[in-house]
Order: structure tokens, then C-alpha cells, then sequence
């Protein structure tokens, strides 16, 4: 018995040991306790002392702050309470904003393009400017000019009036046989002499000339392809010898070439025409024929204030007529009839027939067709338009003297 008293003592005691240190082990924990509760309190009293009391107006802006917060609360609850928005097709918003895109980019470059038009109506329209204010220096130059005239003109003295004649008119007769016609051709207020039969008598000789070189010839008189393989009766053979009989006997008409002979004439009438007469040598491809065409230099012949000299040009033109085989015909453009009727004055005290005929507008030139000459044919004539009439020709002696 005495060792199991022993046994339980020995367990008391170890009871007890452990008690003990449990016991510090909680005072060892509440004197922690105690000193974070006592750090604790010195940060509470640090953080409180460190913090700066509000103004009112921070309060009073906290305040509103609350109140929009509620009255945001109250629209977010009457929001909730609103039926959800409808589903939106995004493809379809896609495909809408592709097209916008692509009619952008189309708007863009109509736009580049209408830029680059601008560009070149603002360039056109600068130059057409230009070229006007130009223009407009030439027309003040001008005004300035007739100004001037004008100053000039005022300082002129007035030529008196011509007085009115009567005068008559002789009954026409025909131009003697074997007259030689020369023209005297009124325009522009002068007076211009054209030697007609000297000219043609020279072209003559030419033409003359020219049909001993063969090479300006064209072949003339051959039958055609279509003639030769025609089959004829005897009849109409015996006929056809005859008429080669008979036209055997007759000269044959040379032809010229019109490539050759055109260029030929036309360098030999630039030496003789007179000065002051521009000539040139006419044809067409349908003509069989070709003509000499005269005008005039504006700055040639007799002008009319010369033509009331005793002396001048004219007069001294017409001293190499001999009257009555050589005669004169004018062709006078109607606004010179002044010119005419000094012109034709003067031909009067000379003795020498006249003829006069007035000209279409713009058609006071000579024309006359070289005789002797027959060129070759390369073209048909054109067709005149319907309704188509010959120009009427005023009123004159025409080809006859007075």
C-alpha cells in the first residue's frame, strides 16, 4: 500500500507543474494584451490629434454630394423599373457603315477631280484674262488713235461739194472687128490698167512653146479597151474608117498635162504681169481648161486723188492706145463710181471707145481663159446645190462700147 500512495503523489505533483505554466503562460499573454491595447489607445489619440477638423463648406458640399447620390439612387431605381432597349443588329449597322465608307471615299475622289477641273478652268480662265487685257491695250492704243484722227479731221478743211451734171448716156454699139479689148478695172478708189492682149499674146507664145516638149503632153485619140473588144457590123466598120479618114485629116488638139503645165504658167505669169497686178493661173480637176486670174495691190495703181491731176499714171497708160482699134472696157466696183468717172473723163479727151460694166461685191478681178490651151481632165464637176441660180450682174454696157 505504501508504494501506491507513493505512485499517486509523484502523479500531483506533475499536475501541478503543468498548471504553473500554463498559469504564465496566460500572464505572459495578458501583459501582451495589455501592452497592444496600450499601443493601440496612443495611435488612436496620435491619429485623432493629427486630424484636421472640416470647415462647413466641405461639409456642406458632403451634404450635397449625399443628396445628388440620392436623388442618382432614386433615377437608377426608376431605370430598373423601364422595359430593357431593344437588340440591335450590328451586322446590319456594319454593312451600313461599310457604305458610308465607301460613298465617302467615291465623294472624295469626285472631289479630287473637280479640284483638279478648277485648276484647269482657273488656268484657262487666267490666260482667256490675260489675252483680253492684251487685247484691251490694243483697243486703247486704237481709240487713242481715232482720237488723234479725230483731233486731225477737225483741223481739215471741208472739200467743197462736187456739183451735180447731168450727163447722158450715148446709145451702145458693138466693139469694131478686130478691135484689141484692154481693161481698165476701178476699185478701192484707184485705177488699175490691165494690158489684156499683151498678157494673153505672151501666154500664147508659152503655150506654144510647150507643145514642142512631148513630155507636158497627155496621149490623146486612143481607143478604149471597151471600143477595141466591141464587135461592129461591117456597116459600122466601113463608118468607123471613114470617120478615122476624116479625122485624120483634122489637127489634133493637144492635151497637156495639168501636173506639169499649171506650175510652168503660173512661174511665167509672175514675169510679165505689170507691177502692181498679182496674177495666178486657175483650174479645177473637172476643167478642161485653166485661166488667168488677176487682182490688185491695195497700194498700186492711179488713186483718185491723182486721177484729178493733169498728169499722172493713168493718162500715162493709155497714150500707148491707139484708138480706133484699141478700146477699153471698165469693170468698176460701185463704191468707186467717183474713181470711174474721173478715169473714164480722162479716157474721153483721149478719143478711145469705152465699155463699163459694174462687178459683183468682192468680184472686181480680171478673169480669162488661155486660149489655145487644153489640159487633161481628173475629176468629175461638183453637183450644184437645188434652187441654184447664176449671180445677176448690174447694169452696163457689158461688151459693147458707148
Amino acid at each position: 500500500m505504501p508504494q501506491r500512495r507513493k505512485v499517486v503523489e509523484e502523479e500531483g505533483s506533475s499536475l501541478d507543474s503543468l498548471m504553473d505554466a500554463l498559469t504564465n503562460v496566460v500572464a505572459v499573454l495578458i501583459f501582451v494584451l495589455l501592452l497592444v491595447n496600450c499601443e493601440v489607445s496612443q495611435k488612436i489619440v496620435q491619429m485623432m490629434d493629427d486630424l484636421v477638423p472640416a470647415s462647413p463648406e466641405e461639409i456642406q458640399k458632403l451634404k450635397d454630394m449625399l443628396k445628388q447620390l440620392e436623388i442618382d439612387k432614386k433615377k437608377l431605381e426608376e431605370l430598373k423599373k423601364l422595359p430593357p432597349p431593344p437588340k440591335v443588329d450590328l451586322d446590319s449597322i456594319n454593312k451600313k457603315i461599310s457604305a458610308l465608307q465607301t460613298l465617302i471615299k467615291d465623294k472624295k475622289s469626285a472631289i479630287d477631280t473637280n479640284n483638279k477641273n478648277i485648276a484647269e478652268l482657273q488656268k484657262l480662265h487666267d490666260e482667256k484674262l490675260a489675252a483680253r487685257d492684251a487685247e484691251q491695250v490694243k483697243a486703247d492704243a486704237m481709240m487713242e488713235e481715232i482720237a488723234n484722227l479725230e483731233a486731225m479731221l477737225d483741223t481739215t478743211p471741208v472739200a467743197k461739194d462736187i456739183p451735180a451734171t447731168e450727163i447722158t448716156i450715148p446709145a451702145t454699139r458693138a466693139i469694131p472687128k478686130g478691135a484689141k479689148v484692154h481693161y481698165v478695172y476701178i476699185t478701192g478708189d484707184r485705177a488699175y490698167f490691165v494690158d489684156a492682149p499683151k498678157y494673153m499674146e505672151e501666154i500664147a507664145e508659152i503655150v506654144d512653146k510647150l507643145k514642142d516638149d512631148k513630155g507636158n503632153h497627155m496621149a490623146t485619140g486612143e481607143k478604149s479597151e471597151e471600143e477595141e473588144d466591141q464587135k461592129l457590123s461591117a456597116a459600122e466598120k466601113r463608118a468607123a474608117r471613114e470617120k478615122e479618114k476624116a479625122e485624120s485629116k483634122k489637127e489634133k488638139p493637144v492635151v497637156f498635162d495639168r501636173d506639169k503645165v499649171i506650175p510652168i504658167l503660173s512661174e511665167k505669169l509672175k514675169k510679165i504681169l505689170s507691177p502692181g497686178l498679182v496674177g495666178s493661173v486657175q483650174t479645177a480637176p473637172h476643167w478642161g481648161f485653166a485661166r488667168i486670174d488677176i487682182s490688185f495691190d491695195r497700194n498700186a495703181g492711179t488713186p483718185i486723188e491723182a486721177l484729178t491731176q493733169p498728169t499722172n499714171g493713168f493718162a500715162s497708160d493709155l497714150s500707148k492706145l491707139r484708138p480706133p482699134n484699141d478700146v477699153l472696157m471698165f469693170v468698176v466696183d460701185s463704191p468707186s463710181m467717183y474713181a470711174y468717172a474721173l478715169a473714164r473723163e480722162i479716157a474721153d479727151k483721149k478719143g478711145i471707145p469705152c465699155g463699163w460694166s459694174i462687178s459683183l461685191p468682192n468680184e472686181c478681178v480680171s478673169r480669162t481663159q488661155i486660149p489655145n490651151l487644153a489640159i487633161n481632165v481628173t475629176g468629175k464637176a461638183p453637183e450644184k446645190p437645188p434652187g441654184w441660180k447664176p449671180p445677176e450682174r448690174a447694169r452696163g454696157t457689158g461688151s459693147k462700147l458707148d
